[in-house]
């Protein structure tokens, strides 16, 4: 299965993704391969610029109501546009999610991410720790 999403938000001009899964799934082997394209258009001219991702998925179905999914992938961006130099930055990404349902609409998740961004300009070198808890409601 292929796919192409696209997206205009105010902050990010125009985002394009493209997509390939595997069409016969197993429940412990469900890859996705996502290619993303990023045109950065805020009000201010430092962070304008150009972004493109690749990103690897595989989602497990532990259970009938349980999911585990884990994602790695890299970055580059490109910042043209800043009044003291040009920056480029590229980067890691890493994260493992999970998925309970606790009743036919609920659903309970948790999500842990890693992030390495390398860049030419030493101000935006980071890496950075993130965990999310939230619920979904299907209605």
């Amino acid at each position: 299965v292929t796919g192409v999403q696209t997206c205009a938000l105010p902050i990010w001009g125009q985002i394009a993704r493209v997509y390939f899964s595997k069409r016969n799934i197993t429940p412990y082997w469900a890859p996705t391969l996502y290619l993303s394209g990023t045109l950065m258009r805020p009000s201010g001219q430092e962070f304008r610029g150009t972004r493109f991702n690749l990103d690897f998925t595989n989602t497990m179905i532990l259970s009938s109501k349980t999911f585990l999914t884990g994602n790695i992938g890299g970055f580059s961006a490109h910042y043209p546009d800043r009044s003291l130099s040009v920056r480029n930055d590229k980067g890691i990404l890493m994260g493992i999610a999970t998925g309970h349902q606790i009743s036919t609409p609920w659903i309970l998740m948790a999500q842990l991410d890693f992030q390495r961004n390398f860049s030419s300009d030493s101000n935006f070198e980071y890496q950075r720790w993130s965990a999310t808890f939230s619920g979904n409601y299907r209605f």
